[in-house]
């Protein structure tokens, strides 16, 4: 849509400016949908949990557990930036939800971490991670 409106005010308009307008919101959108199909779509992590220093494997009531979550992004072209969505589902149907966003480095690898709430008995369970795999004009 904003393409057919800059292609419009080329052909009505005319001049430098409309021709500079055209050409950067084209090169724009070449980027986005190759970035769009390389490798956000593609992107693959791993989860690790640690509940601190003093008991490494076991967990009590009210227990925060840090999670530090690696992603690797295939792909050529660099990502200004990506928004992860983790979710911890409770085994009575309760959930969390924790979106954090960030900024992959150069080769695409980038590191997120965050702490859960302070959790109650039971068992609980991430669900598979979740990239948006949308471009960032939607």
């Amino acid at each position: 849509m904003v393409w057919m409106c800059c292609l419009a005010y080329v052909l009505f308009q005319g001049g430098k400016t409309s021709l500079m307008l055209l050409s950067m919101v084209t090169l724009l959108c070449v980027y986005l949908a190759i970035a769009g199909f390389s490798g956000v779509r593609r992107a693959q992590g791993v989860r690790r949990l640690s509940s601190g220093p003093d008991h490494e494997e076991l967990l009590h009531a009210g227990d925060q557990v840090q999670v530090q979550l690696s992603l690797t992004i295939p792909g050529f072209l660099p990502l200004p930036y990506v928004v992860v969505r983790e979710m911890l589902h409770r085994h009575n149907g309760e959930s969390w939800s924790f979106k954090e966003s960030l900024i992959p480095n150069m080769r695409g690898n980038g590191e997120l971490s965050f702490q859960t709430p302070p959790l109650e008995r039971g068992s609980m369970f991430f669900q598979k991670r979740n990239v948006p795999a949308r471009t960032y004009l939607d």
